[in-house]
């Protein structure tokens, strides 16, 4: 098929705007700070105070308000544990009506005092439900912020129903930098993750499932998570997962001391359904532990329900050192022992190229014999830069000798006629069979 010029124009402009849109800046992803925004079937882990309930209606959460309190914070509702960090990029939206036209304040602000706002606006609401979105710039750091409707200051009492709610953050808030969980792709099986009080817990089509009882009396009665996991004091974190729970189900998310007194540095009831969901939480740790641990506490549900996690993060704090195997001293000498007349070497590694002093101590640390290393240049076995050592012309029976060049010591060794009696048993020993198995079956 032949393309007509103005379309053959059209897919050019169309790769260019491709080609222009992956060479563009990019942009962090946004994180999402409410828990719960749609109310399906609970307001958990929303909070009201006393004399203003709330529930669960048709996917919003309603509040019956008081009539004739002094002031708009003497009837609230609210959620807590909002990431507060100066200069990130906010956006608030959400969907609200009264039963009586009038003005309600809306807070994104810190949890305590001296109660510091980063946005603040009046409401005006009508009986008509309204979408109402702000965006705003943070002005404080704190991992103790909430989002408030102080709603008193009425004369008569009404109903405030809100539903849609979302406050997101760029992810630049959290950490970015190394990953702390191990295995949380579960591509390893289960390999670092712990379980208890479940039925059952395996990797199914990739994801690590929980069968969970019903009726436990609270949420740490079971749970599953990852021991030893690394914080950093001051270092921002990014805790995310997905989540599907069969039927719904709510769980703690925690990153907690792994000991007692099991601090808890984040803590999230989260309401999971049966779609796969992708929660996101930042935090910053407060102390310096390598004994932390990423918990689900799934207790406290009615019903016995499955619970299916995948993509488990933890980013932030510092990269894990690389590993270097203990090789014990640069100055490494036969531990067996040498035989008194027998020749007697050790190898020193060094950066030195130019010969070394060296000396041989007895037990008690006297110098006993001295001399000068002999540069051998690289090791091919090892790629290391090596000098020898030949002391063979000491020949006094003793133990726990030592020799020390280059600001090295080695490691204790005898020098005795029977240094390798005991290899010759432990040969014998190790390379004889049983008698069971050395019987044989006469047919």
């Amino acid at each position: 098929m032949t393309r007509r010029p103005t379309a053959i124009l059209a897919a050019l402009a169309a790769a260019f705007l491709a080609a222009t849109a992956l060479t563009g800046t990019a942009h962090a992803e946004e994180v999402e700070h409410i828990d719960n925004g749609t109310f399906d079937g609970t307001t958990a882990p929303w909070w009201n105070t006393p004399n203003t309930p709330i529930a669960a209606v048709d996917g919003r959460l309603c509040a019956e308000v008081p009539g004739g309190t002094a002031n708009p914070w003497d009837a609230s509702i609210g959620h807590n544990d909002i990431p507060l960090v100066d200069g990130d990029a906010y956006r608030l939206t959400f969907t609200a009506s009264a039963t009586a036209s009038g003005p309600v304040r809306a807070n994104v602000q810190l949890n305590e005092t001296p109660f510091t706002t980063a946005l603040s606006r009046e409401v005006v609401l009508t009986t008509t439900p309204q979408t109402f979105t702000y965006e705003f710039d943070g002005n404080i750091d704190s991992t103790n912020g909430a989002f408030t409707f102080q709603l008193g200051g009425s004369a008569n009492p009404f109903t405030f129903c809100l539903g849609d709610v979302s406050l997101t953050s760029e992810g630049s808030a959290g950490g970015g930098g190394p990953e702390q969980v191990e295995n949380g792709d579960f591509n390893d099986g289960t390999a670092g993750w712990y379980s208890y009080g479940t039925t059952s817990t395996a990797v199914l089509d990739g994801r690590l499932c929980s069968e969970v009882p019903g009726g436990l009396a609270n949420p740490w009665d079971a749970g599953v998570g990852q021991n030893g996991v690394p914080l950093v004091a001051g270092s921002a974190y990014t805790f995310s997962f997905d989540a599907s729970a069969a039927p719904g189900a709510t769980v703690r998310a925690a990153v907690q001391l792994g000991v007692d007194p099991f601090t808890a540095y984040l803590s999230r009831d989260v309401t999971v359904t049966g779609e796969t969901q992708h929660l996101e939480f930042t935090f910053t740790s407060p102390v310096d532990t390598d004994q932390a641990q990423v918990a689900f506490q799934v207790g406290a549900n009615p019903t016995a329900y499955t619970l299916c996690l995948d993509n488990v993060s933890l980013l932030g704090g510092e990269e894990e050192p690389p590993y270097v195997p203990e090789t014990g001293p640069r100055v490494r000498v036969n531990q067996a022992g040498y035989l008194p007349s027998g020749p007697k070497g050790a190898t020193v590694v060094t950066t030195a190229t130019e010969a070394l002093p060296w000396q041989l101590k007895n037990g008690g640390g006297t110098v006993v014999a001295s001399g000068q290393t002999a540069p051998r240049g690289t090791d091919q076995a090892s790629g290391q830069n090596v000098h020898t050592v030949d002391f063979g012309s000491f020949k006094t029976v003793g133990t726990g000798y030592t020799l020390t060049a280059d600001g090295e010591t080695s490691h204790p060794f005898d020098i005795a006629g029977d240094v390798f009696k005991q290899l010759r048993s432990d040969s014998s020993s190790s390379s004889t069979p049983s008698a069971a198995a050395s019987r044989s079956t006469v047919g």
